[in-house]
This record gives C-alpha cells, sequence and structure tokens, in this order.
C-alpha cells in the first residue's frame, strides 16, 4: 500500500513526457500496481508538451502554426507564449511550420522548430514582421546585397552590386542603396560585406545631426573612418555621403558628409555623453561613377575632409 501511494503521489506532481528510465521502472514493479493505474501512468509520461514565444505580431492579427509530422495545428493571436493542445510522443520527431502568414503583408519565420523529443519542448520561436507593400513604379537604384558566395579569403567578396527597382525593392531585399539609378558598369561587382558610400546630390540633401570625422585610413576600395558625435544614443548609426558632382581640379574633389541616425528624435535631449565609432566604407561606388565620367580605369579623388583616395 505504501509503495502504491508513493506512486499516486509521484504521477501527481511528475512533469509531463518523462523518460524511457522512469517508464522502465513502472513495468519493473508492475506486480505492486494496479494494471488500469500503470496503463494511466505509461499513457500520460509518454506525453511531451510543444510550443514556445510569438514575437512580432500586429494587434489584431493572428499566424497559424502546424506541426507537420502529425498535423496538427494552433492559431495564436497575440505575442507571447503558445503551446500545442496536443501531446506527443517521447522520442519522436517534429517539425513547426507557419501554416499560414498573418494578413497586413505578414510574414512570420520559424527558429529551434525541429527536433527529436527527448522532453517538453518549449523555446520553439515565431519571429514576425510586416513588409510595405512597394509600387511598380521604376525609379531604380544601385545597392549592395548578400549574394551566396563561398570564401576562402578575408574579407570575404561575398557581397554584389545590382539594380533594383526602387528603393523599397532594394530594402525589402535587405540591400544597402549606393545611388539612385541603374548600377551601369557596376551590375554584378564583387564586394565584402562593408557598408557602401553613399553618392549623391548633396545640394538637395537635408542632413540632421551630423558626425565629426576624427581619422580616416584608406585600404584599396575601402576606407576606415573614425567618427564622434555626442548625445544619448551610442548605438546610433553613420552613414558616409559623398557629392555626385566631381569639382574640376587636379585632382578632382567631391564633398563628404557623415549623417547620424539615432533611435527616434532626440533633438530635444541633451547629453553630456560622446561616442565614437570606427566604421569601414566600401568605396566602390565612387569609383565606378569616376569611371563612367572619365573613360579610365584609375584615377585619384580628393575626398573633402577625408583624403586622397587612389585606384
Amino acid at each position: 500500500m505504501a509503495l502504491y501511494e508513493s506512486f499516486r503521489i509521484q504521477f501527481t506532481v511528475t512533469v509531463f513526457c518523462s523518460t524511457f528510465l522512469l517508464r522502465g521502472f513502472i513495468v519493473k514493479h508492475l506486480k505492486y500496481i494496479k494494471i488500469s493505474i500503470a496503463l494511466v501512468l505509461a499513457l500520460f509520461l509518454t506525453a511531451c508538451r510543444l510550443g514556445g514565444e510569438v514575437t512580432g505580431l500586429e494587434s489584431g492579427d493572428a499566424v497559424s502554426l502546424m506541426e507537420d509530422v502529425s498535423g496538427n495545428t494552433v492559431i495564436v493571436d497575440k505575442n507571447g507564449k503558445f503551446e500545442f493542445s496536443e501531446r506527443f510522443l517521447y522520442d519522436t520527431d517534429y517539425q513547426v511550420s507557419v501554416l499560414e502568414q498573418p494578413g497586413n503583408n505578414g510574414e512570420c519565420r520559424v527558429a529551434n522548430g525541429q527536433g527529436t523529443f527527448s522532453g517538453d519542448v518549449l523555446d520553439v520561436k515565431v519571429e514576425c514582421e510586416y513588409l510595405n507593400a512597394c509600387t511598380k513604379e521604376y525609379a531604380p537604384v544601385c545597392a549592395k546585397q548578400a549574394a551566396s558566395i563561398q570564401c576562402i579569403t578575408t574579407p570575404c567578396p561575398d557581397h554584389v552590386y545590382k539594380t533594383f527597382g526602387n528603393a523599397c525593392m532594394a530594402d525589402k531585399g535587405k540591400a544597402r542603396i549606393a545611388f539612385n539609378g541603374e548600377c551601369g558598369s557596376l551590375e554584378g561587382v564583387v564586394s565584402d560585406d562593408s557598408n557602401p558610400v553613399r553618392v549623391a546630390d548633396l545640394k538637395v540633401m537635408k542632413f540632421g545631426r551630423v558626425a565629426t570625422l576624427l581619422d580616416a585610413k584608406f585600404d584599396g576600395d575601402n576606407v576606415e573612418v573614425e567618427v564622434g558625435f555626442s548625445g544619448c544614443d551610442d548605438e546610433a548609426t553613420v552613414d558616409f555621403y559623398v557629392s555626385s558632382d566631381f569639382m574640376e581640379s587636379n585632382p578632382v574633389q567631391v564633398g563628404s558628409v557623415f549623417p547620424l541616425n539615432t533611435n527616434g528624435d532626440q533633438g530635444d535631449i541633451i547629453c553630456m555623453a560622446y561616442w565614437t565609432k570606427k566604421i569601414r566604407f566600401d568605396l566602390l561606388p565612387l569609383k565606378y561613377k569616376y569611371i563612367e565620367m572619365y573613360g579610365t580605369e584609375s584615377g585619384e579623388v580628393i575626398i573633402q575632409g577625408v583624403g586622397l583616395y587612389k585606384f
């Protein structure tokens, strides 16, 4: 009777999806337990839970998920924890996928969604984001995008320049814009993952806060700059713009500016902090603009405030 009571207490506190070891213990002591109790224990101790967390889902929207092996589904209509209502057998495979994406051009992706049950699985990640639909207007931009290139050198030339139909399409493709217009001779040129210099008409550009250049070192078609800025946001990013107008001199010159991108409007916030960052920029967009302008594969450009770029 004491052994029966111990099993009764153990059953009430046992977490679902116990291992074969515990079930083996039950079988070993089967003669001390009523058959009905043993069957219930065996059933529940093979039941594994499957769930995780959804993030990025907009209010009022929902995403439908499926466990592909069993075909079980769950609809999640808010961010936070979720769990399939069904239970799954120990030592069987599972694979979670998105059965139906949310509306409003939302897209959800699953991480940690595949494996074999060795216990409860409650760490599946479903990350959702909403992509603005791009118009079909053709306003081409030349942008730098990651490509499927295997490397044996460092830095790795695993990015490529390509023409996108408009800036929205480039953004949707996670590409970084180099200049407005088609890439031209820069089309298909490979480079590393450093940010491209932005070539633009600085006379019509309006910039807010800008960083101050502290140092610059050229390395082939790249330049590493150190910039400084004050403010409250140490996570601010810095762009590098150069003028699309070549000032005729010997060598030719272009203007430059380092716009500062902060998280939100901090114009009314006063901070005494001062930050410095070192950033590597790709100068190929400037080089190819020069080649198209002057029809020569080599040249020199003075980037005002930065230094002399030779190629």
